[in-house]
Protein backbone atom coordinates (compact mmCIF):
# COMPACT_ATOMS: atom_id res chain seq x y z
CA UNK A 1 0.00 0.00 0.00
CA UNK A 2 1.16 3.25 -1.14
CA UNK A 3 1.75 6.14 1.40
CA UNK A 4 2.27 9.04 -0.46
CA UNK A 5 0.71 11.44 2.21
CA UNK A 6 3.77 11.06 4.74
CA UNK A 7 6.49 11.27 2.54
CA UNK A 8 8.14 14.64 3.44
CA UNK A 9 7.72 13.28 7.78
CA UNK A 10 10.79 12.37 9.16
CA UNK A 11 11.29 9.28 9.23
CA UNK A 12 10.55 8.17 13.04
CA UNK A 13 7.21 10.69 12.50
CA UNK A 14 5.95 8.03 9.30
CA UNK A 15 7.03 5.21 11.08
CA UNK A 16 4.65 6.17 14.45
CA UNK A 17 1.95 6.72 12.28
CA UNK A 18 2.49 3.46 10.22
CA UNK A 19 2.28 1.31 13.43
CA UNK A 20 -0.32 3.14 15.21
CA UNK A 21 -2.82 3.07 12.47
CA UNK A 22 -2.31 -0.75 11.97
CA UNK A 23 -2.45 -1.17 16.08
CA UNK A 24 -5.84 1.03 16.01
CA UNK A 25 -7.05 -1.28 12.21
CA UNK A 26 -5.82 -4.72 13.86
CA UNK A 27 -6.87 -4.16 17.93
CA UNK A 28 -3.28 -5.31 18.89
CA UNK A 29 -1.65 -3.13 21.46
CA UNK A 30 1.43 -1.87 20.42
CA UNK A 31 4.58 -0.40 22.69
CA UNK A 32 6.56 2.07 21.07
CA UNK A 33 9.99 3.05 22.01
CA UNK A 34 11.05 5.00 19.43
CA UNK A 35 14.27 7.39 19.45
CA UNK A 36 14.90 9.92 16.86
CA UNK A 37 17.02 8.08 14.60
CA UNK A 38 18.41 9.99 11.25
CA UNK A 39 18.48 7.48 8.19
CA UNK A 40 20.68 7.95 5.75
CA UNK A 41 19.05 7.67 2.81
CA UNK A 42 15.20 7.53 1.13
CA UNK A 43 15.67 4.61 -0.38
CA UNK A 44 17.03 3.59 3.36
CA UNK A 45 13.96 4.79 5.03
CA UNK A 46 11.77 3.11 2.26
CA UNK A 47 12.85 -0.48 3.28
CA UNK A 48 12.89 0.11 6.65
CA UNK A 49 9.05 1.02 6.91
CA UNK A 50 8.24 -1.73 4.35
CA UNK A 51 10.30 -4.37 6.85
CA UNK A 52 8.28 -2.85 9.22
CA UNK A 53 4.12 -3.29 7.53
CA UNK A 54 5.57 -6.47 6.53
CA UNK A 55 6.97 -8.06 9.88
CA UNK A 56 3.31 -6.06 11.63
CA UNK A 57 1.64 -7.72 8.55
CA UNK A 58 3.35 -11.04 9.46
CA UNK A 59 1.65 -10.75 13.17
CA UNK A 60 -2.00 -10.51 12.15
CA UNK A 61 -1.51 -13.71 9.81
CA UNK A 62 0.44 -15.58 11.75
CA UNK A 63 1.46 -15.15 15.53
CA UNK A 64 -2.42 -14.47 17.13
CA UNK A 65 -0.27 -12.27 19.59
CA UNK A 66 -1.69 -9.51 21.72
CA UNK A 67 0.91 -7.32 21.99
CA UNK A 68 3.61 -5.80 19.59
CA UNK A 69 6.52 -3.80 20.86
CA UNK A 70 8.23 -1.64 18.33
CA UNK A 71 11.65 -0.28 19.03
CA UNK A 72 14.22 1.69 17.18
CA UNK A 73 17.39 2.83 19.43
CA UNK A 74 20.92 4.36 18.43
CA UNK A 75 24.21 3.55 19.55
CA UNK A 76 27.15 5.37 18.01
CA UNK A 77 26.62 5.21 14.43
CA UNK A 78 24.41 1.97 14.94
CA UNK A 79 21.06 1.47 15.17
CA UNK A 80 18.63 -1.24 15.53
CA UNK A 81 15.12 -1.88 14.94
CA UNK A 82 13.19 -4.54 16.46
CA UNK A 83 9.71 -5.92 15.78
CA UNK A 84 8.58 -7.89 18.40
CA UNK A 85 5.30 -9.76 19.47
CA UNK A 86 4.33 -12.61 22.01
CA UNK A 87 2.30 -14.90 19.78
CA UNK A 88 2.50 -18.09 18.82
CA UNK A 89 6.02 -18.27 17.30
CA UNK A 90 6.38 -19.41 13.70
CA UNK A 91 6.12 -22.26 12.23
CA UNK A 92 9.31 -24.38 10.79
CA UNK A 93 7.39 -23.79 7.42
CA UNK A 94 7.27 -19.77 8.16
CA UNK A 95 11.17 -19.17 8.50
CA UNK A 96 11.81 -19.32 4.81
CA UNK A 97 8.62 -17.56 3.42
CA UNK A 98 8.93 -14.96 0.56
CA UNK A 99 7.92 -12.63 3.36
CA UNK A 100 10.90 -12.99 5.41
CA UNK A 101 12.97 -13.42 2.32
CA UNK A 102 11.65 -9.75 1.37
CA UNK A 103 12.59 -8.41 4.56
CA UNK A 104 15.80 -9.77 4.76
CA UNK A 105 17.07 -8.36 1.06
CA UNK A 106 15.73 -5.25 2.17
CA UNK A 107 17.69 -5.15 5.12
CA UNK A 108 20.83 -6.36 3.17
CA UNK A 109 19.88 -3.31 1.20
CA UNK A 110 20.37 -1.03 4.07
CA UNK A 111 24.36 0.80 4.94
CA UNK A 112 25.61 -2.60 6.95
CA UNK A 113 22.29 -4.10 7.30
CA UNK A 114 21.43 -7.28 9.36
CA UNK A 115 18.93 -9.07 9.46
CA UNK A 116 17.87 -11.62 12.56
CA UNK A 117 15.10 -13.57 12.92
CA UNK A 118 14.07 -15.21 16.38
CA UNK A 119 11.29 -17.31 16.67
CA UNK A 120 9.80 -20.29 18.71
CA UNK A 121 6.62 -22.20 19.59
CA UNK A 122 4.64 -20.43 22.27
CA UNK A 123 7.42 -17.98 22.91
CA UNK A 124 6.58 -15.03 20.32
CA UNK A 125 8.71 -13.80 17.41
CA UNK A 126 11.30 -11.20 17.39
CA UNK A 127 12.83 -9.56 14.36
CA UNK A 128 15.93 -7.19 14.49
CA UNK A 129 17.43 -5.16 11.82
CA UNK A 130 20.81 -2.93 12.40
CA UNK A 131 22.02 -1.05 10.26
CA UNK A 132 24.91 1.80 9.78
CA UNK A 133 23.60 5.69 10.68
CA UNK A 134 26.35 7.14 9.11
CA UNK A 135 25.60 8.59 5.46
CA UNK A 136 29.47 8.16 4.44
CA UNK A 137 29.92 3.98 5.30
CA UNK A 138 29.68 1.96 2.69
CA UNK A 139 26.46 -0.86 2.25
Amino acid sequence: ELRAGDAELPFVQRLRARAQAWSQTSGVKLDMRLDDVPVPHAAAAENLLRIVDEALANVLRHSGATRVTLSLRRDAAEAQLVIADNGRGAEASLHSGMGLANMRERAGALPRGRFEFDSAAAQGTRIRIVFSTAEDRPA
